[in-house]
């Protein structure tokens, strides 16, 4: 009987949602050198009046190394107490932590930041939860548990032309070919 109470204990205290994560990549993907931000959003479930309540969580960032770097101090959230990132081998790991829990009704960023393209290339960017927990700074943290707990978005960077040199080459070659025409 008492391990019977402490499973439905357990049951009614995990926290599932339909939540899930999502990743938006906005800014100049195709240029080389330039920033492109990378968002996590919460993505709730608001037609069924659900919310969601976390007081941390610990995500990973990844992408190819070669390809993209992290842009240092470039991570920015809305979230109280703010996020933390550190570079890894496979990307940037962002945590969060808040003595209470933080209620979410809506659609939220969790935290931005910014990558830089280094060299012309496809790769995939992602972001994975390992852990999110509900519960303040004096209760026992529960695991949250979301409906999809990664994203992954293809993003193409392509070698940059320079236009007005590639001009100034079509105009040389094609005034050569008038010169040549005119001397026969």
């Amino acid at each position: 009987m008492k391990k019977l109470l402490a499973l439905l204990l357990l049951t009614a205290s995990y926290q599932s949602s339909a939540a899930m994560i999502k990743l938006d990549v906005s800014g100049a993907q195709d240029a080389l050198n330039s920033p492109l931000t990378l968002s996590a959003i919460l993505d709730v479930n608001e037609g069924d009046g659900e919310t969601l309540s976390f007081s941390s969580f610990a995500m990973d960032v990844l992408f190819d190394n070669s390809l993209f770097s992290y842009m240092d101090g470039s991570i920015s959230s809305l979230l109280p107490m703010g996020v933390v990132s550190q570079k890894n081998d496979s990307g940037v790991g962002v945590a969060y932590f808040n003595f209470g829990d933080v209620m979410i009704a809506s659609d939220t960023t969790l935290f931005s930041l910014q990558l830089t393209a280094l060299s012309p290339g496809t790769s995939t960017l992602s972001v994975m939860v390992n852990e999110m927990y509900s519960g303040g700074f004096m209760t026992q943290p529960m695991p949250v548990t979301l409906a999809q707990s990664s994203a992954s978005q293809q993003v193409t960077v392509a070698q940059s032309v320079p236009v007005p040199q590639t001009l100034g080459l079509f105009a040389l070659a094609l005034g050569l070919l008038v010169a040549r025409r005119r001397t026969r």
